[in-house]
């Protein structure tokens, strides 16, 4: 009877080895995966200087179709705290917004100012995450009046 177990003892350990192996050479190959699509992403990313040229030349509905694609935020302006950032109460939650010399703020029917921004005003937001959380705006879109 020994002799029997032994086989599916081996047969066993071979499978558990088999199946360990695959998968730290399939996580190896996912990490690497992954780096290299994050270096990819940081590599083709626009500075944000042209991604402002980019918008400034563009028509109100190129960049509005922009805006649209892939926002940041969507919601109404609650608030201003000083320092150009404002806050924006969308469905979820309250994000920070910061404008400065390179957000473009625009409206359907063309480029404004930060001055036509009020409390009570839809936007809607594109820009990228800060360290801190907030967003740094590119595109501030004047969308709507409650």
């Amino acid at each position: 009877m020994s002799t029997s177990a032994e086989p599916d003892r081996l047969g066993r350990a071979l499978r558990v080895a088999g199946v360990l192996a695959l998968l730290v050479i399939q996580g190896g190959c996912g990490f690497t995966v992954w780096g290299l699509h994050r270096m990819m992403v940081a590599v083709q990313q626009p500075s944000r200087e042209a991604r402002h040229a980019a918008a400034e030349a563009a028509d109100v509905a190129t960049t509005l179709a922009a805006v649209g694609t892939f926002p940041a935020a969507i919601g109404y302006v609650d608030r201003f705290t000083g320092d150009g950032t404002l806050e924006v109460m969308t469905q979820e939650v309250l994000e920070r917004v910061r404008i400065d010399a390179l957000t473009i703020v625009t409206t359907r029917q063309g480029h404004t100012t930060p001055a036509s921004l009020y409390p009570g005003c839809g936007v809607i937001v594109s820009g990228d995450r800060e360290a801190d959380g907030g967003i740094l705006a590119d595109v501030l879109v004047v969308d709507r009046a409650p």
